[in-house]
């Protein structure tokens, strides 16, 4: 799955001209790209070695984290954005994931994406699921927005 990003998405998003998207290295993509760039295509689901970040304090201090998409802002320790993809069977585990960029993040990680796909061989189809996580007025990870697609798996995939 490819998703353009372009100013217009970062204007909107409240990014500022000098922050950045950190994508896991790919040999399409560079690791990182500015916003100001665009349109740019970023591949969320092509993980190799993304960018650590360790949680400074709070109830995950010490805890290590590289998510496969991060927005940063400039001189921030943690990223504002994180998106988190993974295969079928892992939907609890991203969810988890999500909950602890958002709390371990204190407030600096101000949304989560986890991306979900399932693969059927035998209807030769995908379906994405994906989530949109925010914190709450108490602090806790809250659902923003869930959209589910099915799309058509191409032949080449089916075979492996």
């Amino acid at each position: 799955m490819w998703t353009r990003f372009g100013a217009t998405n970062a204007r909107s998003s409240g990014l500022s001209p000098g922050s950045s998207l950190k994508v896991s290295p790919t040999c399409c993509i560079p690791r990182q790209i500015p916003v100001s760039d665009a349109p740019l295509l970023i591949l969320f689901h092509a993980v190799l070695t993304p960018e650590v970040y360790e949680f400074p304090d709070g109830q995950f201090a010490g805890l290590q984290k590289a998510p496969n998409v991060a927005i940063n802002v400039p001189n921030a320790i943690m990223p504002i954005i994180v998106v988190e993809s993974g295969w079928s069977g892992s939907l609890d585990r991203l969810r988890e994931d999500a909950d602890e960029w958002l709390v371990g993040g204190n407030g600096a990680v101000q949304a989560a994406v986890i991306i979900n796909w399932t693969a059927n061989r035998t209807t030769r189809r995908i379906r994405g699921v994906v989530e949109l996580y925010t914190l709450d007025k108490s602090g806790m990870p809250r659902l923003q927005q869930r959209e589910v697609r099915d799309m058509v798996l191409l032949s080449s995939l089916c075979s492996r």
